[in-house]
């Protein structure tokens, strides 16, 4: 049976249930017409005569609904990259009526496995599902939805720059410290905002030499916060 068909019985009263259902929605309308820019495929998705759907010469094979082959296969669509795009009809997994535990998932899953394991007890998924309650199925779901992605971006961000004056501290302690030519660059130039040729120490110049180019500016941080950030963090999340 032809859209046409189902629309003139539609009209008509004349129709029964089963017919019913295969009537497209406006969300199955909106999906065929992303489907047909996709694809780029000439003509609609309703607009294939049926002796060719499911063929080679059906262009929205894979997306067909079996039974109602005037439908969209949503399962199907969501793969799609078009399925994501602010204009799709279909929703966000991050639905309203779970928000209050993919906010508590997202506030776990964003924080280092060493602070979860001082904050919750445990760091890993699986111990998480344990103790709360939602499923494997779900946290699959919200792992691959943008938003839950995005939300999780952020608040890790959050995190790490309440952290930023704590990891500042630390290393201005070790630079007044060793007062190697690397830190105090680092230093001077990123932090003072300081030129190499403004820097003076009223009795001569600083000068140093430039740091190899695989220098890991990390490594001169990460050895000033063993102790003292941990603890900062540790006393923090017991606060």
């Amino acid at each position: 049976m032809t859209i046409d068909e189902l629309k003139q019985k539609l009209d008509s009263g004349n129709i029964t249930l089963q017919e019913k259902q295969q009537i497209p929605t406006p969300e199955d309308y909106k999906m065929a017409l992303m489907l047909k820019e996709y694809l780029n495929a000439p003509v609609a998705f309703e607009e294939i005569p049926e002796h060719l759907m499911f063929t080679e010469k059906d262009p929205y094979r894979k997306f067909r609904r079996l039974r109602y082959p005037l439908k969209v296969n949503k399962s199907k669509f969501k793969v799609l990259k078009i399925a994501k795009r602010e204009d799709s009809p279909i929703q966000s997994m991050y639905a309203t009526k779970n928000k209050l535990d993919i906010d508590e998932y997202v506030k776990f899953i964003a924080l280092p496995q060493e602070v979860r394991t001082e904050v919750y007890g445990y760091h890993t998924v699986t111990d998480y599902i344990k103790h709360h309650n939602v499923t494997q199925k779900q946290i699959s779901y919200w792992n691959n939805d943008d938003e839950v992605l995005r939300q999780t971006r952020t608040q890790r961000i959050k995190y790490f720059d309440q952290k930023t004056s704590e990891i500042l501290y630390a290393f201005y302690k070790k630079t007044i410290q060793n007062a190697d030519a690397n830190r105090v660059q680092l230093w001077l130039t990123k932090i003072a905002g300081l030129k190499d040729e403004t820097v003076v120490d009223n009795k001569f110049t600083i000068e140093w030499a430039k740091p190899p180019e695989t220098q890991n500016i990390i490594e001169m941080i990460e050895d000033t916060n063993s102790g003292e950030i941990n603890k900062l963090l540790q006393d923090e999340n017991t606060n």
